[in-house]
């Protein structure tokens, strides 16, 4: 019992002696995710896959994500309706990270942050222009700022295009970010009067843009700085003042935001929702790991993207080298590998398959043609050795059947016929008185070596007195299949 005391107080005094970081990033955090728009957005979108990116890949997080849908909805009654609905769900669930992004998610937190989620860290993230005023009286947060940079991109733009004549930019005056881009803009005009003619589309509606856009000069460029108004109050879609834009301009189009591309400009150096994400992402994972916000920096460095289209640099004679060496390029045509690479690995280990057997064969083939040469070799030196021998060589099989003769012997063998003696037994031509001593060594020498021995072979009626010495032959199993025989005068 007094060991189990003292286990459970050294386990305590080492949970107690644990780094306040290591406490936290073993403990399971509950981090609320709340965005200006809805699920669907590209923009939106975008910023929450970013900050997917990081917190994914965190086991103890579980990112919870709430859109407030505020580009469809606003008005006094929905604010307090979304605040209602927050407060009833989250109320009995404590939140460890508030995540927000864009200024409209920001200004709806400070509204109810004191009543629904006290002391709660926060980081921001997609506020535009971000200055320390904008979070006058706040604790414990922290973010990401979203800038556009107008003098980057007028400085590419007049790179990649030095006849450039005149810029233009599309603004407005009717949003709090249109009367912030506008001012940039104007700041930035200053700076470049003195290369290029700026100028400014004020205001322009989807109904009259067509018109003023068309007769541009072909050598301006175009800056969209905002959506076209709608005629009515609003505005039109990003995709719907793009398409205007990009189609109607005799020249290419710059702009600002990744949600932009593939709908018609030429790119430039992109606010990216997905770094801006990703940028949030890393400072709530520093958070969440039990870093304290206000010792956390806001980031100022808008984590923006060169980013192109390629068939606008096709359209516009834009070269990939032209580019800075971090482009990111959209659009390229589909490469032969990518179009048909579903057929192209089975084939490619087909083909690799069959050079492995054809490689094998040939290898198999060229041994086997080493061995035929040998052999051959090795034959033909057995035949001369043969040929050479003055006595009498000759082989049966085990019936005594004469296979092979040496013929180079029947020179020095005046006794014997000129006939082939090959296909006749060889004991017919024994002597008849030693015919059964001849049969009965040759079935001692299947079982014993026996040396050689004194016949009388008859040839044509003639005794001829010979030595004859004999062996067995064997296959690879040592069964007798002939006998070899060696006869001299």
């Amino acid at each position: 019992m007094i060991r189990v005391c003292i286990g459970v107080l050294v386990a305590i005094c080492c949970w107690l002696a644990m780094p306040g970081t290591a406490l936290a990033a073993t403990q399971h955090k509950q981090v609320l995710m709340i965005t200006s728009y809805h699920h669907g957005d590209a923009w939106n979108d975008g910023i929450v896959q970013g900050v997917r990116d990081v917190l994914e890949g965190m086991a103890h997080v579980n990112l919870t994500i709430e859109h407030l849908d505020m580009r469809r909805n606003a008005g006094e009654e929905y604010q307090q309706w979304v605040s209602s609905f927050l407060g009833h769900k989250y109320r009995r669930i404590p939140q460890d990270l508030l995540i927000v992004s864009d200024d409209e998610a920001l200004n709806f937190l400070f509204r109810v942050r004191d009543e629904l989620f006290p002391r709660v860290p926060v980081v921001f993230t997609g506020i535009n222009n971000f200055t320390p005023e904008r979070i006058a009286g706040q604790t414990n947060i922290t973010g990401v700022n979203e800038e556009i940079n107008i003098a980057r991109n007028l400085e590419l733009g007049l790179r990649l295009f030095p006849r450039t004549s005149h810029v233009f930019a599309v603004v407005d005056e009717h949003s709090a970010v249109g009367r912030a881009n506008l001012g940039q803009y104007r700041a930035v005009a200053e700076q470049f009067a003195s290369r290029v003619e700026m100028g400014e589309l004020l205001d322009l509606t989807g109904r009259d843009s067509p018109e003023l856009l068309r007769a541009l000069p072909r050598d301006s460029l175009v800056l969209r700085l905002n959506n076209l108004l709608d005629g009515r109050g609003g505005y039109l879609s990003v995709s719907e003042s793009m398409n205007i834009i990009a189609q109607e301009s005799p020249g290419p189009v710059l702009t600002f935001w990744d949600f932009d591309m593939g709908l018609g400009p030429l790119g430039g150096f992109l606010v990216s929702a997905r770094e801006q994400g990703r940028s949030a992402g890393e400072l709530a994972a520093r958070i969440l790991s039990g870093q304290h916000p206000d010792h956390l920096p806001v980031v100022m460095d808008s984590p923006n993207v060169p980013l192109f289209d390629y068939q606008q640099m096709q359209r516009f004679g834009v070269k990939t080298a032209d580019l800075p060496a971090e482009a990111v390029v959209i659009n390229l045509p589909e490469t032969f590998y990518a179009r048909h690479k579903a057929l192209i690995w089975p084939v490619t280990a087909v083909i690799a398959f069959m050079g492995v057997c054809i490689a094998a064969l040939v290898t198999v083939l060229m041994v086997r043609r080493k061995g035929e040469v040998a052999l051959l070799e090795s034959e033909e030196m057995q035949r001369k050795l043969l040929q050479a021998v003055p006595d009498l060589i000759i082989r049966t099989d085990m019936e005594g059947t004469i296979t092979f003769v040496n013929e180079m012997a029947f020179p020095g063998m005046e006794h014997l016929p000129e006939e082939s003696i090959c296909g006749r037994n060889i004991f017919s031509f024994l002597a008849e008185h030693d015919l059964p001593r001849a049969m009965e060594m040759a079935q001692q020498r299947l079982e014993n070596s026996i040396g050689p021995r004194q016949y009388q072979l008859l040839f044509d009626d003639i005794l001829v007195d010979v030595e004859v010495n004999a062996a067995v032959i064997r296959d690879n199993q040592s069964s007798p299949v002939g006998m070899v025989y060696v006869i001299r005068d």
